[in-house]
């Protein structure tokens, strides 16, 4: 979440009541100081959570998977794709990797395989397993009326099955 420009707009209307006193020039120092205050504010916050999401289609996937994961010590998702221009069905390598590991998945692909397709993206925030857990929301039960709330309504609970219940989820 980037905190520096939000209160860079606050700060501004601090910055231009003070005109009177300080002066143009100063004025203009000042807004440029606290402008790159903001950024490099933002910037070390969004740091501490940087990671590259790396998308690979490669000739020599086994080792590929097998170097992120055993080398790397990250794990990988396979997705399943449709080349549009060759026709032909392939595996997509995807894995997160920190800004480190992803050069050196780019050198490993360069001495192993320099025909590889890769595609490296910034990621700023991931949520899920071995990364942030996402905030939980609570639950607030639907409200319905006549027949559309007897037709919806749950099955009753048996001895092997859980009860489904309506709810819509609301954020806090």
């Amino acid at each position: 979440m980037e905190i520096g420009r939000p209160s860079f707009a606050v700060h501004v209307v601090t910055v231009i009541a003070a005109l009177p006193v300080v002066g143009f020039e100063n004025l203009l120092y000042g807004a440029a100081l606290l402008y790159l205050s903001c950024l490099v504010f933002d910037s070390t916050t969004q740091s501490f959570d940087r990671r590259k999401q790396v998308l690979v289609v490669s000739s020599i996937q086994d080792e590929v998977k097998r170097y992120i994961t055993k080398k790397l010590r990250q794990g990988v998702t396979i997705l399943y794709g449709h080349g549009g221009y060759t026709g032909k069905d392939m595996r997509l390598i995807l894995a997160m990797l920190f800004p480190r590991q992803a050069a050196d998945l780019k050198n490993f692909l360069r001495e192993t395989d320099p025909r590889a397709f890769v595609v490296i993206y910034d990621a700023s925030e991931i949520f899920g397993r071995r990364f942030k857990p996402l905030n939980r929301e609570r639950t607030k039960p639907l409200i319905r009326t006549g027949t559309e709330a007897q037709s919806l309504q749950p099955k009753k609970q048996t001895k092997n099955h859980a009860r489904t219940g309506f709810s819509q989820k609301v954020k806090e």
